[in-house]
């Protein structure tokens, strides 16, 4: 198994995980649809969806992606320790479910917001702002680990100093 097929399979693993999180949501939704409102509605029912998309183009398109992730695969790249590539790849593919978690959260927080037509009042400040903070800076980092997989990898593989006793 080449790098190329190791981050298709990674990525259909995660497509798949993103259908059974967007079927658990759906079933959240259908049993709570008496108390959510028709503008609430509207906001629980956008993740999902988002959910669903994520989870076809990560299982049925995932040539494109992997091709991305593992670009060197014909090469058969190997790193001076002697492996394919695995390291970069794993960096990758955790950066694909860290963003693939945080997107519909993001995405469900400010419609949320949006939704509700005003500013929370001082009490309630905290925690929607804290979690938006918390989902962008996910965000952020799963893309930095989607575009930069060599920086983390070459940062763990740096030779440690010397202990002094």
């Amino acid at each position: 198994m080449n790098s190329r097929q190791l981050a298709r399979l990674g990525l259909g693993l995660i497509g798949v995980w993103a259908l059974l999180d967007a079927l658990t949501l759906f079933t959240q939704i259908a049993s709570n649809l008496e108390s959510l409102g028709s503008e609430f509605l509207f906001v629980a029912a956008v993740p999902v969806v988002l959910l669903l998309g994520l989870s076809y183009v990560l299982v049925f398109h995932s040539a494109g992606l992997a091709a991305t992730i593992a670009p060197d695969a014909d090469e058969g790249a190997a790193s001076d320790h002697g492996t394919p590539d695995l390291a970069r790849i794993l960096v990758a593919l955790l950066g694909v479910m860290l963003l693939v978690q945080a997107i519909p959260r993001t995405l469900n927080l400010i419609l949320a917001f949006f939704a509700a037509g005003e500013f929370p009042v001082a009490p309630n400040l905290v925690r929607p702002i804290g979690n938006f903070i918390g989902d962008a800076v996910q965000v952020a980092i799963a893309i930095y680990l989607i575009m930069r997989p060599d920086r983390l990898v070459e940062y763990l593989r740096r030779p440690r100093p010397a202990q002094t006793d």
